[in-house]
């Protein structure tokens, strides 16, 4: 009998049909060729011997070095094979669910917008990511952007896999004070042009810091999470737009340029060349790591006093793949205490877990919040704000882009 951690297969499956059997859970019509979810015992069967293609995307949804060893677990326990694929973009992703060629992949590593368009689109498999047996750990009470992806619900048609919030990292050499609002953003920049950059607003991460922007600065941020129709865009978005005009050019690069992505924001941050950024946590090597710069910093990460805006990131399932039976037990698997416990540990990844520590047994739990030691205690980081309705990141993109360009 398969056994995870403390837990036998069968007391899962238990624990899964009880949540399937709750009121308004009734299980919309799944694709053809796809296994009966209520059988868990024989999907682990069926997904033995067989591959499943997981893709990861230029947009840091998924830890390489964490797959290749849950692909070894994946393999020890349930004979499934792991095998990454690279693609550019979670868009890129969207494009071959949409395409009508097989999609290149089976299972996708994703942020809440791609599982939001999928879900607009109709690509999204059906209602079963809670009949699965680990969704009896998940913490959708404290994080409910696990069933919310920018502002649509996903009706459980994507897997939760792990959580991220914009976060500003500072070398404490340089900025002993932590700018915590948009306004003491400003005045920072104001005393040190030039330190302080942003990724390429066009990028993820970039996106995302702005819209916390949008949020802290407008006068009634509720607005955001209903479409943006429902509301004068423009005048909401005012705030944001001023700040954005005052701010320019006083980034790096008098923001004439960005850096493209995260990845290139901490280098710069890394080899001294600004002194803060604002990305997603968590920060690769861990806050608290030194400066490379040789000024005696170490890098800090801490968050807005509004709190942090949350994107979850999810695994979307080809509603057409050839191994859908393995496809769910690799989610699964991934959504289990022991994936969560190692995803979470920030010497590894350092991501976030999607799983409530008041449901894990007492060893896991503990286990668990050691992992996540480093990223307790943020104070107004443990605030979670959800990213907008999609229909103002639709609105936002081009608006701030036209914004850029006439300056």
């Amino acid at each position: 009998m398969v056994v995870y951690r403390g837990f036998s297969l069968r007391r899962l499956v238990a624990a899964a049909l009880i949540a399937a059997a709750l009121p308004g859970m009734a299980a919309a019509q799944m694709p053809d060729g796809w296994p009966d979810l209520r059988d868990w015992p024989a999907i682990a069967t069926a997904a033995h011997d067989q591959t499943v293609r997981l893709a990861l995307t230029g947009d840091g949804t998924a830890d390489p070095d964490f797959l290749e060893w849950a692909a070894t677990e994946l393999q020890a326990r349930f004979g499934v094979r792991l095998d990454l694929v690279e693609l550019p973009s979670d868009m890129a992703a969207l494009e071959a669910l949409r395409g009508e060629e097989p999609a290149p992949f089976d299972l996708a590593a994703v942020g809440s917008v791609a599982v939001a368009r999928a879900r607009m689109e109709n690509l999204l498999p059906g209602r079963f990511a809670f009949r699965l047996p680990n969704w009896q750990f998940v913490d959708v009470a404290k994080h409910p952007s696990l069933l919310q992806a920018a502002g649509l619900p996903t009706r459980y048609g994507a897997v939760p896999l792990g959580l991220r919030r914009v976060t500003l990292y500072a070398n404490t050499r340089a900025t002993s004070a932590r700018p915590d609002t948009p306004e003491a953003i400003l005045t920072y920049a104001r005393a040190n042009p030039g330190r302080f950059a942003i990724v390429d607003p066009a990028a993820p991460d970039g996106e995302a810091f702005l819209e916390e922007m949008l949020f802290a600065l407008a006068d009634d941020p509720s607005l955001l999470q209903a479409p943006v129709k429902d509301a004068d865009a423009e005048a909401v978005a005012q705030p944001l737009m001023d700040w954005l005009d005052t701010i320019r050019p006083l980034l790096w690069q008098e923001g004439q340029a960005f850096p493209a992505n995260g990845a290139e924001a901490r280098r710069l941050l890394a080899e001294g060349s600004v002194d803060m950024i604002a990305d997603f946590d968590p920060l690769p090597g861990g806050a608290g790591s030194p400066s490379a710069d040789g000024g005696g910093g170490e890098i800090a990460g801490f968050g807005l006093a509004v709190g942090g805006m949350v994107d979850a990131h999810f695994l979307l399932i080809d509603r057409d793949t050839p191994v859908p039976a393995a496809a769910l037990v690799v989610a699964d698997f991934l959504m289990s205490p022991q994936a969560q416990i190692r995803k979470a540990d920030p010497a590894l990844w350092g991501d976030a877990s999607v799983l409530a520590l008041s449901a894990l047994p007492a060893e896991d739990a503990a286990r668990l919040r050691q992992a996540m030691a480093p990223a307790i205690g943020f104070g107004p980081r443990d605030i979670a704000i959800p990213r907008p309705h999609i229909s103002w990141i639709d609105w936002l993109r081009p608006a701030v882009a036209a914004r850029l360009s006439a300056q």
